[in-house]
């Protein structure tokens, strides 16, 4: 929401919460307006007619809910945002047990049963060398560190 509030020129009021459940709640309650979550947390909802999508943070639209445009088509082209996942191990391990472990994770994403689950939960699987995944945490630290700097995010 920050992000989009950066590049729309609006202030929202942040309101935490732990998860998609505790904000959809609040949404459905009408006690909160809005929420911003991942696709699987309100899919369900959404094509139940309890929940409104009114733009999902991508380049193309999400053929799960096909009818929801995206930010980009809204005429936000930067409002792009991923959520991602994936292994991380603490500093010092070989990179031989590295290399081994991501070559068998890619692997299993590289299979056409599992590809269809995780598309089918909202999820689009990558991949990808140790080093890619090592350059993408690094870009966004620094993407999200201006919108932390710009905002006047703080740890209160």
């Amino acid at each position: 929401m920050e992000l989009l509030g950066s590049i729309a020129g609006v202030q929202f009021t942040h309101i935490p919460f732990k998860g998609d459940a505790p904000s959809v709640t609040e949404v459905l309650g009408g006690r909160v307006v809005a929420t911003v979550n991942t696709v699987p947390g309100v899919l369900g909802h959404i094509k139940g007619g309890r929940l409104r999508g009114i733009g999902i943070a991508s380049r193309e639209r999400s053929p799960l809910l096909p009818d929801v445009p995206t930010f980009v088509e809204q005429g936000y082209p930067d409002a792009v945002v991923t959520s991602w996942f994936g292994l991380v191990m603490r500093a010092g391990v070989p990179r031989d047990v590295m290399s081994k472990l991501n070559a068998e994770i890619s692997a299993s994403l590289a299979t056409p049963e599992l590809r269809e689950r995780l598309m089918n939960a909202g999820m689009t699987p990558v991949g990808g060398s140790t080093e890619q995944f090592a350059a993408h945490i690094r870009s966004e630290i620094e993407r999200w560190g201006k919108v932390i700097k710009s905002r006047g995010i703080r740890i209160q």
